[in-house]
């Protein structure tokens, strides 16, 4: 069984790059919808 306690680093640690990525597709996205449909 999983510590909660051991497991919360752990998701901040997976949750930060993944909130960059999301970043970088939205903004890859509205690159793309601006270049595309101008």
């Amino acid at each position: 069984m999983l510590d909660a306690e051991a497991l919360v680093p752990t998701l901040r640690e997976t949750a930060h790059p993944l909130q960059r990525l999301q970043q970088l597709t939205g903004f890859l996205a509205d690159f793309l919808s601006v270049h595309f449909h101008a």
